[in-house]
């Protein structure tokens, strides 16, 4: 990103750290926003089924292994 300071980007860390899910499962809600986004310029998107575009499989097998708890390790 090309930030030079290192307190400017802690700062940001802590802010927006706590906005985000630790386990980043996807949802057919947030599918949904990108296909509302898409319909504008492309019609077949509003009628898209968001459930078919969410496969939580990889993230599932992330959890599962302890991968994503050992990354908040501190």
């Amino acid at each position: 990103m090309g930030v030079a300071d290192p307190e400017g980007l802690e700062r940001a860390y802590k802010d927006y750290s706590s906005v985000f899910p630790e386990v980043p499962y996807p949802t057919p809600d947030g599918v949904k926003t990108m296909l509302d986004d898409l319909a504008r310029t492309n019609p077949k998107a509003a009628a898209a089924d968001p459930k078919t575009f969410v496969d939580p499989s990889l993230i599932k097998e992330l959890d599962s292994s302890g991968f994503i708890k050992q990354l908040y390790r501190k």
